[in-house]
């Protein structure tokens, strides 16, 4: 046993939990393995319920960064975004456990669109048909439905971009959006 080094003995004193961890955040970035959700995780490094706790509170503390923050989703082309342009800012945070297991945490994230100057550029339009007002389009009672899908689709994408650790860590995230014409 003389032989370890002293990397190795430093890295025996690191938790557990600190090493899946960052594991997870290469596996994502390399897209390694596809994790599906936090049960895959927790099952395949056999973690531990203060270990899981610990994913939980990194998952509140990397949306807790967002409130307040206000996104404007021309700035993430990488997270495809489509034809729309608008900010939104995130309200609040709140996390809630199912049948108080805690491989099944869920993250609601509330978040307000801000309407004044938002456009959709609808593909069923004709090329060269000027982008509508994003209110106009979420109220139309033919497509306003696809239309709020794509928003919740954009935003968790944003989200996910700005916080990488919670794909990472399998993060389940709702988002609940709002509609102002405030600024």
């Amino acid at each position: 046993m003389r032989n370890r080094t002293h990397q190795n003995l430093k890295e025996e004193k690191i938790p557990y939990i600190l090493k899946v961890i960052k594991k997870l955040e290469q596996e994502k970035r390399g897209a390694l393995l596809g994790w599906h959700d936090k049960k895959e995780i927790i099952d395949f490094y056999g973690l531990q319920k203060n270990e899981i706790r610990y994913l939980i509170e990194m998952e509140g503390k990397a949306l807790d960064k967002l409130i307040g923050y206000r996104f404007n989703v021309t700035d993430y082309p990488e997270a495809g975004i489509g034809g729309y342009d608008f900010e939104f800012m995130v309200i609040a945070v709140e996390g809630n456990e199912h049948d108080e297991k805690e491989d099944d945490y869920q993250w609601e994230v509330d978040v307000a669109v801000l309407l004044p100057g938002a456009t959709v550029e609808l593909m069923i339009a004709d090329p060269g048909t000027p982008p509508l007002e994003l209110e106009a389009a979420i109220n139309n009672t033919n497509y306003g439905w696809e239309i709020e899908s794509e928003i919740v689709d954009v935003i968790h994408h944003i989200i996910i971009w700005e916080e990488p650790i919670l794909k990472a860590l399998g993060a389940q995230i709702d988002v609940d959006q709002s509609y102002t014409n405030l600024l």
